[in-house]
């Protein structure tokens, strides 16, 4: 195995996902305080805990899919993997114990939002992917004149 497949392939995808992963994570953690704050401000917090938990929680997916990407040379693998990591520890939170609210989410939303997780993990790669640059795009393809 070369090292240029090593870096390429899904090992190479683990790194930068290992690294982005905490600084998304502490970018959610920031984001959390921030709602709260906006929340307790208004007449009734409750009503936008959920709202703003779920900004939160995507807008941090979005930091690390970005991050991951900006990082690898598979950019959107290794924003699939940011995500799934982030679905990882979100699932390992839930086993913390806490007392049940009776507003839970169904199963089925509980799905949809983890899938939806690694979904926008992976646009933020995707955001984030080096595009061509114009010049080298018009070197490849020379249009006529009419």
């Amino acid at each position: 195995m070369t090292k240029h497949s090593i870096k390429s392939g899904p090992a190479g995808a683990l790194r930068p996902c290992a690294l982005s992963l905490p600084i998304s994570l502490a970018a959610a953690m920031i984001l959390l305080l921030l709602s709260a704050a906006i929340a307790y401000a208004q007449p009734d917090p409750a009503t936008l805990a959920r709202p703003l938990s779920v900004v939160c929680l995507y807008l941090s997916a979005l930091l690390c899919g970005i991050l991951s990407a900006k990082r690898s040379d598979t950019p959107i693998l290794s924003g699939v993997i940011g995500g799934g990591g982030m679905v990882l520890v979100l699932l390992l939170l839930s086993l913390l114990p806490y007392s049940a609210s009776p507003s839970a989410l169904s199963p089925l939303t509980a799905i949809l939002m983890h899938v939806g997780v690694i979904a926008v993990s992976a646009g933020g790669a995707f955001i984030a992917m080096k595009k061509p640059k114009r010049h080298a795009m018009k070197r490849g393809i020379k249009r006529r004149k009419h």
